[in-house]
């Protein structure tokens, strides 16, 4: 007997070689016709040969050895290799069709290769065993007739072989996880949910129902929800469609009502809801399982909550994350684009799940730029080629459509979506309006010393203001709370506080604005996009005009003051540093604003694409690591494993996570990790939400003063984590508390 898979464990023990490649044929061909029904016939042949390289005496010696009883040691017999070779020598296949099987099968065990590590790995030297493979009979009549229907041609580029390897991954997971965990198999069945976008519809309905229409800025909510229903039911593939909406207009619920009228009409089978922010993330998924229910919402992020001791909920959220066989996904920018950018397994095996939906991409103007040419070309590519239909939301919409390079420069610029766009609303100056004249604002920044901001924050009776470091949020912090007149609530929030603080305090702050308690809040940019709180008077430090109009959209949000809210934009005269972008995003509010007439008015539509025409325009190129050339290059010699190590929107090379004790479970994780250097799966999952990202310098200087603790888990010593051991070193206040100086803010996973 030929064995794929061996189990003692299970009966029969034997998972046949000819079954498993027939059955993760099937499941690939399924798979592969979301990404085209043209590549049906390739997936079915890559289901075929992934595993030819087992057919060798040395692979089936091996898998005996060490699924024995006792095991006994046996030398690998790596087998990937080997079912590329015989793939990529089809000589009736087309050279296409070839490239794509030897990129798959090669990698489908150790992770997509770069080309000259491919070419390398498959030459004769290196798989000279395949001369000991021998098919069993009719097999190669089997694959010469399945390459015979191979005639259609077939569109090539990395993400097709990113997509076509994510089918064949996740269907040889599937099927070897049914044979060796049958129990988990039916879990996963069980979670898993059939898109009926019509019954989520219905829900939506009934949820909408309930909303008031009183008043001018409801009125123009429901309206704007109406256009963009409208908008969905006569959606057109190949259009990438744009929801440009002021801040609190309810872009979060009309989006998703677009979304399923969309997903109805093009015939979808799910809706991928992409965030920047965790801080958003837990609120929209949160909003969503309200309307949809638990069992159609997947929140996929590392900071995601499970309930203590909840192992059902764990499983879900585990098995789920996996490949997002779900109706409704709900994932951040760092989930999402760095999975279609990596070369792992594990990364890649949902991304064909992401054929054939509905992806919806909330504050887009949070796209870091060091990358954006490569996420627009791939955002380009998901809608022209994997009949995605994407939705780009936003209330300071940039204007990828345009494309921008630097004068006098030959470098490529900015790349411009080629698929025409449409908006899902119109601008119509009512209605926008009503939400436009929510705050008075200047443009002209006062320049400030620190102990005069802190006493106009102080005189105020309820008050939020935005920052561009940790290090500026932490001092405003303190001069406002030596300030603050008694009965005052002074609260700080940075990302030196771990998730479950951040939650906590806003908590806290929602409940303080809903009695009208004197409240004072500094925090930095974290608090801009996506978060749902009203105040009557915001201070924002000088950034650009996009962050100052977020800002904006925490003042007056709901309108229902008897007069209007107050934006007043300072620079802070003992600031520390600001990053480069934000030192760019200031060159250009100042190049923007130069020739503006002085109002009250927020900024215009015009004037916001002005801004990032200059913002962009400083920039020149939108990929600094140089993604496209691996990725993108004519010779169609791609470098997957490259790409995948330069792609990280969240650069954390200088940076080290720290597990803090704050709150009671905080303290318990960590002390358990302290004490018995254990922790089961909810454990680990649950001690993301304590985590603080340090810059190595501020890291350096806690672990020189006994602060930290370098910890190695029993059960993966090559895995340390870094534990505050010391509580004195984190403050309900403020979070960690270093001698050191402040780091700036960077994006969260």
């Amino acid at each position: 007997m030929i064995l794929a898979h061996r189990n003692l464990s299970v009966t029969p023990h034997e998972h046949l070689l000819t079954a498993h490649s027939e059955m993760v044929a099937r499941l690939c061909v399924g798979f592969a016709a979301e990404i085209g029904s043209e590549y049906a016939g390739v997936g079915y042949l890559l289901g075929l040969l992934h595993d030819f390289g087992k057919l060798q005496p040395d692979f089936q010696r091996y898998l005996n050895a060490v699924t024995s009883e006792p095991p006994t040691p046996a030398a690998k017999a790596p087998h990937a290799a080997l079912g590329a070779y015989y793939a990529g020598n089809l000589t009736n296949l087309s050279e296409g069709a070839r490239r794509l099987c030897r990129y798959i099968i090669a990698g489908h065990h150790r992770g997509l290769y770069n080309y000259a590590d491919l070419q390398n790995a498959l030459l004769p030297r290196n798989v000279h065993k395949i001369r000991n493979c021998k098919p069993s009979s009719g097999f190669e009549e089997k694959v010469s007739e399945v390459v015979s229907t191979l005639c259609q041609p077939i569109k090539l580029s990395a993400l097709h072989t990113r997509m076509l390897f994510s089918a064949l991954v996740d269907a040889d997971f599937l099927d070897t996880e049914s044979f060796m965990n049958g129990s988990r198999s039916e879990n996963r069945q069980s979670y898993a949910l059939t898109a009926d976008m019509t019954s989520l519809e219905d829900r939506l309905n009934s949820f909408t129902q309930t909303f008031s229409k009183e008043g001018e800025v409801n009125g123009a909510r429901a309206r704007f929800l109406s256009q963009a229903i409208h908008s969905g039911e006569e959606a057109e593939e190949g259009v990438i469609y744009t929801l440009n909406l002021p801040t609190g207009a309810g872009k979060t619920v009309t989006s998703m009502a677009w979304a399923l009228k969309c997903a109805r009409r093009l015939q979808h089978r799910r809706i991928i809801y992409v965030i920047p922010y965790t801080s958003i993330i837990t609120q929209t998924a949160s909003v969503f399982r309200k309307i949809f229910g638990d069992d159609a919402v997947l929140e996929h992020h590392s900071d995601i909550n499970i309930e203590e001791d909840n192992e059902e909920a764990y499983t879900r959220v585990k098995l789920l994350s996996e490949n997002w066989d779900i109706p409704i996904v709900v994932t951040t920018n760092v989930q999402f684009f760095e999975s279609l950018f990596s070369h792992k397994v594990s990364k890649c095996r949902k991304l064909h799940n992401i054929c054939n939906s509905v992806v919806v991409f909330d504050e887009v103007q949070m796209f870091p730029i060091e990358y954006l040419n490569p996420i627009l070309r791939t955002i380009d590519q998901l809608g022209r080629d994997f009949k995605c239909s994407i939705l780009l939301s936003s209330a300071t919409q940039p204007p990828f459509d345009q494309g921008l390079k630097q004068k006098f420069s030959l470098q490529e610029g900015i790349y411009a979506l080629t698929a025409p766009t449409r908006e899902v609303v119109p601008y119509d100056k009512e209605d926008f309006g009503h939400f436009d004249g929510r705050v008075e604002w200047s443009a002209r920044k006062e320049e400030l010393s620190l102990e005069i901001l802190a006493g106009r924050l102080s005189k105020c009776t309820q008050v939020l203001c935005v920052v561009n470091s940790r290090r500026d949020a932490a001092l405003v912090y303190e001069e406002t709370k030596k300030r603050a007149v008694g009965g005052t609530s002074v609260i700080h929030l940075s990302r030196m506080m771990c998730s479950a603080h951040l939650a906590d305090r806003l908590d806290e702050i929602r409940r303080h604005l809903s009695v009208g308690d004197r409240l004072v809040v500094i925090s930095t940019q974290l608090i801009e996009a996506g978060v749902d709180l009203d105040f009557p008077v915001v201070y924002r430090a000088y950034a650009g005009i996009d962050s100052i109009i977020q800002a904006g959209g925490r003042c007056n949000r709901e309108g229902k003051r008897d007069k209007k809210g107050q934006l007043f934009v300072f620079s802070l005269n003992d600031a520390g540093r600001v990053s480069n972008g934000i030192k760019k995003a200031q060159y250009a509010t100042d190049d923007t604003l130069r020739d503006q007439e002085e109002s009250s008015d927020m900024p215009s539509r015009e004037m916001i694409t002005a801004y990032y025409e200059k913002y962009y325009n400083q920039y020149g190129n939108g990929d600094e690591k140089g993604v496209c050339k691996l990725l993108w290059n004519r010779d169609e010699e791609w470098d997957f494993e490259d790409a995948s190590r330069a792609f990280r929107l969240i650069d954390d090379s200088g940076s080290v996570d720290v597990y803090v004790p704050y709150g009671e479970e905080g303290k318990r994780l960590t002390n358990e990790v302290l004490k018995t250097q254990r922790l089961d799966r909810i454990g680990r999952r649950r001690l993301q939400r304590y985590r603080v990202g340090l810059r190595e310098k501020d890291f350096k200087k806690l672990a020189d003063g006994g602060m930290i603790e370098r910890v190695e888990l029993w059960a993966d010593p090559n895995q340390a984590l870094y534990v505050l051991r010391d509580p004195i070193a984190y403050t309900e206040e403020v979070g960690i508390k270093s001698s050191n100086h402040w780091q700036t803010d960077t994006l969260i996973v």
